[in-house]
């Protein structure tokens, strides 16, 4: 048999199978599979595949599958969703340790300008020696060993202090 040949009876045969032939043309498929070996054991095979129920799942496992992949997928958006929000709080809790370092920084907030001016009013009401000796190494402990507490200051603070004090 030529190749050819059985090609067209090998597409055929599902049909020949079926029924679904003409009567000549399945009296040529039945003619060919009957001296052809390849045709033959592919037309025994697809007669077992034909014969073969098709599977139907067990309603109570299928369920049961279906509800598993559900709940991975809700578990999944959910833990999604918590990562996200955890990555906010995260980027807002960078954002206010960068203000708040800032800040510190450059001396605003706690205090800041504020104390500046109460400590100024403080020393300026204070005799001319005691401000003088105070100020003399212009430095934040000479403040603190006079009572007044200039450890929070930073360097721009303190040298605006040492200016409204203007001795």
């Amino acid at each position: 048999m030529t190749e050819k040949e059985c090609a067209v009876v090998g597409e055929s045969i599902p049909q020949f199978l079926a029924g679904r032939l003409s009567t000549a043309e399945g009296e040529r498929v039945r003619a060919h599979i009957a001296i052809c070996t390849d045709c033959r054991q592919r037309a025994n095979a697809v007669s077992l595949l034909q014969q073969t129920p098709v599977p139907v799942p067990d309603p109570d496992r299928w369920n049961h599958f279906v509800d598993g992949v559900v709940d991975a997928t809700e578990r999944r958006e959910r833990t999604t969703v918590r990562r996200r929000v955890w990555s906010v709080v995260a980027v807002l809790a960078a954002t206010a340790v960068v203000v708040l370092s800032w800040a510190r920084l450059v001396g605003v907030g706690a205090g800041g300008a504020a104390d500046i001016e109460s400590i100024a009013r403080e020393v300026a009401e204070l005799p001319e020696a005691q401000v003088t000796a105070w100020t003399a190494g212009l430095s934040p402990s000479g403040f603190m060993t006079a009572g007044f507490d200039a450890s929070e200051l930073g360097e721009a603070e303190f040298e605006q202090l040492v200016t409204e004090v203007g001795r």
